[in-house]
Formats: structure tokens, C-alpha cells, sequence
């Protein structure tokens, strides 16, 4: 009798492992299983408190500037990109800069600034963001044996859009405008109501379909060479992005909830 006891006591003990253990195999697999999106890494580094509309083409339209990091979930599309893939843009990333993006006070496109390694001079990538489409441009910072900081923008492929030279005292000269970035064809996504109720300029209005035409219309408001001065917040690193808004404002894509 104590025998048969014991032998039941036995399996009663396993009965209530296994129950247990069950349960416990039941709660693991009820857990949410961890989250394949990438944590926001976002910082502002700088906000501009009040936002007055500028006119200018050639004016600083930059109201904030955040730090990404490369990783975060706003770049995968990026860098799932063909312009991105094709060019082998990830193996020349300057990962010891940051990598920043630029909303603009009078459109909702934005510029994200990707810095590149560079023996001579600074060089980025500057990606013209609109309703998930994106349009890539390179562009350099040069320091002159005169001293002047020459500005360029071309495509990927080497096709000259427009540069400009900075002079020691802050003027600009020597503009040139060669092509039209491919806006229109790159933002097919941008509706009529995205292009409508723009504070045209009067260069814009007088040429609304060439970013060539619009921009050398704006130079000639400068009362000679030289005759303008660069105007552009101080953040440490480069002034690149002041000069990449500039084509934006000759692109006639402005977005429904924009701020002007």
C-alpha cells in the first residue's frame, strides 16, 4: 500500500510540472513579439521662434534643423532608393558628421543633408524630400586660393545645376545657373493643390516653369557683382543648405499645410 502511495504521489508531482510548465509555454507565446520598427533618433538642434515670411529667393528659409541618425526609420526609404543603391552612397557616408534635416518656412518640402568623405573639399548629398518621393544632389563647399567659398550643386551623374562664390566679407558673386533640377519630374506625387496659393515672387511668376530663368531673374534685383550679401544662420559644420533652399523656391512646390 505505501508502495502504490508513493508511485502516485510520483505521478501526481509530474501531473503538476507539466501543467505548469504549459502554462508557461502559453504565456511566452502570448507575448508580443519585439517590434521591427526602428526607434525614432530625432534631435533639433536648432528652432526658429517666430517664422516671418521672406519674399527673397535668396533669403535664409530655414526654420529647423534636426540631427538623424543614419539608422532611423525616416531614411530606410532613402536608402532603399535607386539613386541611393546605384551610386554606393552607404560605403561613402562621412559617419563622423551628422547627418541633418532642413525644413523650409515656405514649403514642406524638406532637405536632408548627408555628409560624404572628402580629401580636398566639403561634400555632401542633399535630398529634396516631397510625399515619399526624392530628388538627389550633390553638393560641394570649396575654399579658393583667393578666399572665396565657392558653393556648386550637380546631379549624381555630374549634370551642373548652379554655384555660387562667397567672398571674405560675406557677398556673393560669379553665379552661375546651368540646368533646371528635374522637380517636375521627380514629384510627380505633388498635386495641383500643392501648387496653388503660392506667394509667387514676381521672378516666379514671370517664369514659373524654369528654375534657370527664375534664379538669374533673381540675381538681377543685386544692384551689381557682388552686389548681395549671403545670408545664412550660423550651425556648425557647413553652409551648404542655405544655398540648396534656394532652388526650392524657384520649384513651384509648396504643399497644402505649408506655413505661408
Amino acid at each position: 500500500m505505501k508502495r502504490i502511495f508513493t508511485v502516485g504521489a510520483g505521478l501526481l508531482t509530474l501531473a503538476i510540472l507539466f501543467v505548469v510548465a504549459c502554462q508557461k509555454l502559453a504565456k511566452e507565446e502570448a507575448i508580443e513579439p519585439p517590434s521591427t520598427e526602428l526607434p525614432s533618433t530625432v534631435t533639433t538642434i536648432y528652432e526658429r521662434g517666430e517664422v516671418d515670411y521672406d519674399p527673397s529667393i535668396f533669403g535664409d528659409h530655414t526654420y529647423k534643423i534636426e540631427t538623424i541618425s543614419l539608422n532611423d526609420a525616416f531614411l530606410q526609404p532613402i536608402k532603399n532608393d535607386t539613386q541611393w543603391t546605384n551610386h554606393g552612397l552607404a560605403a561613402k557616408i562621412d559617419l563622423s558628421k551628422p547627418i541633418k534635416r532642413y525644413s523650409l518656412d515656405w514649403s514642406e518640402m524638406q532637405i536632408v543633408e548627408v555628409p560624404l568623405v572628402s580629401n580636398s573639399k566639403t561634400e555632401c548629398i542633399y535630398i529634396y524630400t516631397f510625399k515619399n518621393q526624392y530628388l538627389f544632389v550633390r553638393g560641394t563647399l570649396d575654399t579658393l586660393s583667393n578666399e572665396n567659398q565657392k558653393i556648386q550643386f550637380e546631379s549624381l551623374n555630374g549634370t551642373p545645376y548652379y554655384g555660387v562664390e562667397i567672398n571674405p566679407e560675406g557677398y556673393m558673386g560669379n553665379f552661375t545657373v546651368d540646368n533646371n533640377m528635374p522637380f517636375d519630374a521627380t514629384f510627380t506625387n505633388a498635386t495641383e493643390a500643392d501648387r496653388t496659393d503660392i506667394p509667387f515672387t514676381e521672378c516666379q511668376q514671370t517664369y514659373p516653369s524654369s528654375m534657370v530663368w527664375c534664379m538669374n531673374c533673381a540675381l538681377s534685383s543685386c544692384a551689381d557683382n557682388w552686389g548681395c550679401t549671403f545670408v545664412c544662420i550660423y550651425i556648425p559644420g557647413n553652409m551648404i543648405h542655405c544655398a540648396a533652399s534656394w532652388a526650392v523656391r524657384c520649384s513651384r512646390i509648396k504643399g497644402v499645410n505649408s506655413m505661408f
